[in-house]
């Protein structure tokens, strides 16, 4: 396990220009605490939901894990592993003629929909006293309510894109991931991706011994858990370090990143 370049990508809706920035788990934790949730409109969600349900060969769950794997790395530990089979911390970077503003953007799956996590990362004096459990309204002037269903439009529609034409831009190794919550089975093998949910208790525990046996990840014994655990803290450690002292591009979240060495 090595340190690598922090992924980062630059988009423009036509609107504004943003960016993400792939997070180290503890970056984000530490941004989380400094940070307060904006709720989505549930009826967009809904509709967003919806949108995959009727264009399930298209944006299956498979295929969403791969592409974010690509793009961004490999998934975050830090989830529900009995809700949730993958995770994805960014930072969101927002060009305004008003200002940059930065939000905390998480791309998970959970009980076998995908979601979008939206949190303000408190970096001006007058959030100060925001409540970080409390869900809040979208902030008008900075990040308005269309304005994020824009962005993640935006981003629903770049997984769209990518995944009519998966395999011929990656190579695709087998994996297997299951939801336990919901009885979902999904991953890649035997050439095609599958997404399916077992109804009957004793048929999915079957299905998920055997194909964790055939495509899950290896066991490891608990020497090598220390020794990867160690590796885990040496190379965060020194990314931190790295991303404190480098500089980002225009200097666009250098302040938000800062926190995360406090």
């Amino acid at each position: 396990m090595q340190s690598s370049p922090r992924h980062q990508y630059q988009f423009d809706t036509n609107q504004f220009p943003f960016w993400l920035y792939r997070l180290s788990d503890k970056e984000y934790s530490q941004l989380r605490d400094h940070s307060f949730p904006i709720q989505i409109e549930v009826l967009f969600l809904l509709k967003l939901a919806l949108t995959r349900s009727n264009s399930l060969e298209e944006l299956t769950l498979p295929k969403v894990l791969v592409i974010l794997e690509h793009e961004f790395g490999a998934s975050s530990i830090q989830l529900d592993q009995w809700k949730q089979t993958f995770s994805f911390p960014l930072l969101l970077s927002i060009e305004k003629p008003n200002g940059l503003f930065y939000y905390l953007l998480r791309i998970t799956d959970y009980r076998g929909g995908i979601e979008f996590d939206l949190f303000r990362i408190i970096d001006d004096i007058k959030y100060i006293d925001k409540d970080l459990n409390f869900n809040s309204q979208p902030i008008a002037d900075e990040f308005s309510q269309v304005e994020i269903e824009s962005v993640i439009c935006y981003l629903w529609g770049f997984l769209q894109g990518f995944a009519r034409h998966l395999d011929r831009w990656i190579e695709i190794k087998p994996f297997f991931r299951h939801v336990d919550s919901n009885h979902i089975i999904y991953g890649y093998w035997d050439g095609k991706f599958v997404e399916e949910q077992i109804d009957d208790q004793d048929e999915y525990d079957g299905i998920v011994q055997e194909l964790e046996t055939r495509y899950g990840e290896p066991k490891i014994s608990e020497p090598e858990k220390v020794a990867n655990i160690q590796e885990l803290i040496q190379s965060i450690s020194q990314g931190v370090r790295h991303n404190s002292e480098s500089a980002q591009p225009d200097g666009r979240i250098g302040s938000a990143l800062s926190l995360t060495s406090k």
